[in-house]
């Protein structure tokens, strides 16, 4: 069963109303792409957001990173 993560960083930033919203990812092991969770205008409410899910499902830093790492690997195969 693949795992999943949640995660978030200035690159999942977009503009609108000349504010900026920040997007909680939830990304799936080897799966292109992510699923929006929640936007914020807090970046670091997001961020806190993430690890705390995140260790509450028993991931570490270095899980997530492998997590969201498969995922662009992915997308970069199934963009081919």
């Amino acid at each position: 069963m693949a795992r999943s993560c949640y995660y978030t960083n200035e690159s999942f930033a977009q503009r609108a109303g000349g504010r900026v919203f920040y997007t909680l990812a939830l990304i799936t092991e080897n799966q292109p792409g992510y699923d929006v969770v929640q936007t914020s205008l807090n970046l670091p409410y997001l961020q806190q957001m993430a690890a705390n899910r995140n260790r509450e499902a028993g991931l570490s830093d270095d899980d997530v990173l492998a997590i969201v790492a498969s995922s662009m690997a992915a997308r970069k195969v199934d963009n081919a």
